[in-house]
């Protein structure tokens, strides 16, 4: 009996060997930067949904000049190898998360600021994640227990010890044992990954249109952001405190520049279709008066720079795809820009561009003028006669009236 005993123990510590050394060596998640072999495990489906895992230790290892934040947009649609990045900021790294808040690209942007190399930040901005509180990161989240002790202030036995747990996450579960087989035998397929700079690329949503096509893309996607919307509006109708997260703005211009970081605001570009859901939703006033909020916010000796490709351009009127595979070059849906429409905004802020009526570098001066004419746009593109029609119902009437209810009622014959 002992002796069956020893020989099953023996047994069981020689297959764990084996799953982790299989696990080490595929590294799904990138927690030990092994070497990336084409047709092997070059690509990682599992990453995504360890997105702040991923990018921790991606990060540290990369020790970037600049690092690109913000949510999936950036995430997809901005390229850190990008032709149309300069010398100057190079190495890049795409920082940005999936569903991050404001509170939590500060803690990532300290994170970054820790690895020692970091000269300067490109912050993609969200509109709606300005119209609800969000709380700071807790210090005692996986997120910030991972961190260097510099930037989360933590003992350095605690990273330690959270790295243990990674390590263990990334080699000795089933989980891992399931995203390296996936790893191995989705080598040829168009899985979403992330490039060594942290670029997501745009596989997932060429994986989405394969199997549903580009219109299915946006009549899924209009409800949700109907529905960010409609809270948005609810919120400042109850009193709730306007843009809540100006002051989680304001702590990162404010880190920027103690430690002479040059900081971008990026505000992106959207199609008409949700800027129409801003308008219908009644917090169009509320989407100007951010863009004035965010030029308050930027320092008087212009070391923090605003770009602003939001609203009424070329690119927000491509239409919508009518038929099931009829294909967009600027947007996925009604959210996510193209990788095209990344590389037309980098061009733009880097003078590299040749589009100069598209977006504008925001300041003091040159924002009456930008919120004039979007505001003349919005009444003659949303407001008009015939509004740009929604590929999906309201899910609940709106119950704050659009300022454009007039506009439209003039216009009517």
């Amino acid at each position: 009996m002992a002796r069956f005993c020893r020989i099953w123990l023996g047994a069981l510590i020689a297959l764990l060997a084996l799953v982790a050394a299989f696990n080490l060596v595929v590294d799904p998640y990138l927690v030990f930067g092994m070497p990336r072999i084409a047709g092997f495990n070059a690509l990682k489906p599992g990453a995504e949904t360890h997105e702040r895992m991923v990018k921790t230790y991606q990060l540290e290892r990369r020790r970037p000049v600049t690092v690109i934040l913000g949510s999936s947009r950036a995430d997809n649609g901005i390229d850190p190898a990008s032709r149309f990045w300069p010398a100057r900021l190079r190495p890049i790294y795409n920082l940005a998360i999936d569903g991050a808040s404001q509170p939590e690209l500060l803690a990532f942007l300290r994170e970054a600021w820790a690895t020692g190399r970091l000269k300067g930040a490109i912050v993609q901005l969200d509109f709606e994640n300005f119209l609800w509180f969000q709380g700071k990161v807790p210090a005692a989240s996986g997120t910030m227990r991972r961190f260097l002790p510099a930037a989360s202030h933590l003992p350095p036995r605690v990273r330690f010890l959270q790295r243990l747990h990674d390590m263990f996450l990334a080699t000795l579960t089933l989980g891992a044992l399931k995203d390296s087989v996936t790893t191995v035998f989705e080598q040829t397929k168009p899985v979403p990954t992330l490039t060594r700079d942290g670029y997501a690329t745009d596989a997932i949503f060429r994986r989405w249109i394969a199997a549903d096509g580009t219109r299915a893309l946006f009549v899924q996607k209009t409800p949700e952001d109907m529905w960010k919307a409609l809270r948005g509006a609810r919120n400042l109708a109850r009193g709730d405190p306007p843009l809540p997260q100006m002051a989680s703005l304001r702590a990162m211009i404010a880190f920027c520049r103690a430690h002479h970081i040059r900081l971008t605001l990026l505000v992106p570009a959207m199609p008409a279709a949700l800027l129409e859901i801003f308008d219908q939703a009644g917090i169009w006033p509320d989407f100007i008066a951010w863009q004035r909020a965010l030029v308050k916010a930027l320092p008087a000796d212009g070391s923090v720079t605003l770009w602003d490709f939001a609203g009424w351009n070329r690119y927000a009127l491509e239409p919508e795809p009518a038929t099931r595979d009829q294909p967009t070059r600027w947007f996925w849906e009604l959210t996510h820009f193209t990788p095209a429409l990344g590389d037309r905004m980098i061009a733009r802020m880097e003078g590299r561009g040749r589009d100069p009526g598209f977006g504008l570098r925001l300041t003091a001066s040159s924002l009456p003028g930008w919120v004039a004419a979007q505001q003349r746009a919005n009444l003659a593109h949303a407001c008009g006669p015939d509004p740009a029609p929604l590929l999906a119902p309201w899910p609940s009437p709106p119950r704050y009236a659009s300022p454009c209810a007039g506009a439209r009622a003039a216009a009517s014959p």
